[in-house]
């Protein structure tokens, strides 16, 4: 049976009708809505994929775009460290005393994976670490293929999530709480971070010989339905071209105050 919002509603938009209806989505996690939820699926996904990232690299967005085809699962950040959405898990007909890793997995294949048999998860490496420790690729999910995704400008990645941070906004949508303080401190160190978890999906690509779809955040920018249909054609998934869900607006989060912490801090990096 079909829950609220699914897409057996056969319902399709256009871009600016995808983009009008953003503002009713929850605020920090949209593809969490149960507007995005399936009809029940049954038995094994036939293709699951990974969108695999950093943190402020893009991959949200990235995630709503895929999501919005309707024919590429619902990749969101199913491995978050607070632990399982309950609400996606109570539309899911899951048992609230199972806390398997097992039970956890159904819940989400029969909630998350598109009629056409796909399944997406959006994962950065440290929560991708605890889907093979438990061993979900393989066993619970089919193997998955992977979709990489950076930013070119590391330093604005590093300033935008320490912004992220101490503002507590997220997305574009989010009002936020906490002022901004330069911390150069902690930029470098976010800088450095960003750095190594690049190199441990780099890593664990030529361990396992996977070669991902690779994009830059930068050129998603510049022309989002060329590189969603090239994920598809990647994915060897049927895209009509169009959006079948509203997706998250685009997080241009730029404002004078990044400008100038990038500013003090490349002076102070100079030693100006």
């Amino acid at each position: 049976m079909a829950r609220p919002g699914a897409l057996a509603e056969g319902r399709r938009m256009t871009a600016s009708a995808v983009l009008a209806e953003t503002a009713r989505f929850a605020l920090n996690n949209p593809l969490i809505d149960a507007c995005f939820d399936q009809p029940d699926f049954e038995g094994t996904p036939r293709l699951a994929y990974v969108v695999g990232s950093t943190r402020r690299s893009g991959s949200t967005y990235l995630s709503s775009l895929l999501a919005a085809t309707g024919v590429l699962g619902v990749p969101t950040e199913y491995l978050k460290s607070s632990g399982p959405n309950k609400d996606l898990l109570a539309r899911a007909g899951h048992d609230p005393e199972d806390r398997s890793v097992e039970g956890y997995a159904a819940a989400l294949i029969r909630l998350r994976t598109t009629p056409n048999g796909v399944f997406g998860l959006h994962a950065h490496f440290d929560q991708f670490a605890v889907g093979l420790r438990h061993h979900l690729f393989g066993r619970l999910l089919p193997v998955p293929r992977f979709i990489h995704i950076r930013r070119r400008d590391l330093l604005g990645q590093a300033i935008s999530l320490i912004h992220a941070r101490q503002t507590d906004q997220w997305t574009s949508l989010g009002k936020g709480g906490g002022a901004p303080t330069y911390d150069g401190k902690a930029i470098r160190e976010a800088l450095h971070g960003l750095i190594q978890q690049n190199a441990n999906w780099d890593l664990y690509f030529a361990e396992a010989g996977v070669e991902p779809f690779f994009l830059f955040y930068e050129d998603l920018v510049a022309d989002p339905e060329r590189l969603v249909a090239g994920i598809c054609a990647f994915l060897g998934v049927e895209w009509d071209g169009r959006f079948a869900q509203p997706r998250a607006p685009l997080e241009r989060q730029s404002d004078p105050v990044k400008q100038q912490w990038r500013e003090r801090f490349l002076a102070e990096r100079r030693g100006g």
